[in-house]
Formats: C-alpha cells, structure tokens, sequence
C-alpha cells in the first residue's frame, strides 16, 4: 500500500527549520563569581576611581556576550554611570564594543544587582575582555561593588581592574582584590552557512521520500 505524504507540509515544516537553525542560539556557559564574594570593594565613583571593571576570557565555542551583571552599592547619593564591554589589551581597554548609561541607585549602605541584558557582543573565545562601570564625574557619592578577595576560583575570570583617568584607553591598575562579585552569560551563533546546508539537506530527504512513494 502506497503511502501517502503530504509535501506541503513536509516543506513547510523544513523551512521552519532551516529558520530555527539560521537564527538560533546554541546552549549557554555562565561565569558566575556571586557565591564567592567575601568584601567589599571600595570606594568607587566621583569621590574615587572613575572606572571599575573585571576582566573576563571568552569561553570555548562561544561567540557572543548577552549579558552580564555587576553588584553594585552606593553610599551617599543616586547619580548616572555608563555600563561597557571592551577588548583588553592586558593592560587597558582597546576597543568599546558597547555601552550604555544607567543610574546607580542610593542604597544606604546596601548592594544592589544590576543586569545588562540583550547585549548580543561578539566575542572571540580565548580571548580577554573587560566589563566595566564609569561614573558619572559631575555624580556626588562614593559607590562600592563586591568583590572576590583571593580571586575567584573559575579560571575565565581573569581580574579585578580599575582606572582613575577619564581616559580608559591609559593603564589600569589592579589591586589586591582579585575580582569582583559578577555572573556572565554567553552563547553561540551558529553560521548561517552550516545552518543553511542543514536546512537543505533536510529539504533534499523530504524530497527524495516524496518520490519515493
């Protein structure tokens, strides 16, 4: 008994697939130093250093940052600072791959979680990057973020970093912090042109099983 396939259907399922496969993102590695903060890092902001950032290494099979987040506590008063993301050159940042302003809230004392999301940054895996907030220098407070005094134990956060110029492109300096209290999430892209042989391999055996019967 012939069977009967419906191709339109088959087609179409094909395509959502082909669709899913160009566009989608695979898995997820997470850096994530939180549940190793031990002190406080301070003080930071208009009455100290004007940028405060950790250096991270992109992961194995990785091809993109999509968010990341800083723990971050004021101790005088609100004022605006600029998330950012950057290559790092050992020593300084190169190039901003992107930024975006925020408000650093009053917290009396206490620490709040601020999470950059949707930030799609291409990275390279291996390779060392920075994550960093600078403040506002007309901003009024000193502001603290939490840190990982002895260094964290995840050999992709690679340091705790901070620069008192206005330019970020001079040398940072570490200190006896090893890295602040943060959690990265990366993923990867899969290339459009795998993604497209995939998809018409797929078309090809629907088409082959369509003649068939």
């Amino acid at each position: 008994m012939k069977t009967e396939i419906n191709l339109k259907a088959t087609l179409t399922a094909t395509v959502i697939t082909l669709g899913s496969l160009t566009g989608g993102v695979n898995g997820a590695t997470i850096i994530d130093t939180t549940g190793e903060a031990d002190r406080t890092i301070s003080t930071w902001g208009p009455n100290g250093s004007e940028h405060y950032g950790q250096v991270i290494e992109a992961p194995a099979s990785e091809t993109q940052l999509d968010s990341f987040t800083f723990s971050i506590g004021d101790r005088a008063a609100s004022f605006n600072a600029t998330f950012a993301v950057a290559t790092w050159t050992g020593t300084s940042v190169e190039t901003v791959l992107y930024s975006e302003a925020f408000t650093v809230t009053s917290t009396a004392g206490n620490f709040l979680d601020y999470t950059f999301s949707g930030l799609s940054v291409p990275v390279t895996a291996g390779f060392n990057y920075i994550a960093y907030v600078s403040a506002d220098q007309g901003g009024t407070g000193g502001v603290e973020m939490v840190g990982v005094g002895a260094g964290s134990a995840n050999p992709l956060a690679i340091d705790f970093a901070y620069n008192n110029g206005t330019d970020t492109t001079t040398p940072w300096s570490t200190w006896s912090i090893g890295d602040t209290s943060f959690r990265a999430e990366f993923s990867s892209i899969p290339e459009p042109s795998t993604s497209l042989l995939l998809g018409l391999g797929a078309l090809g055996l629907a088409s082959r099983r369509r003649r068939s019967n």
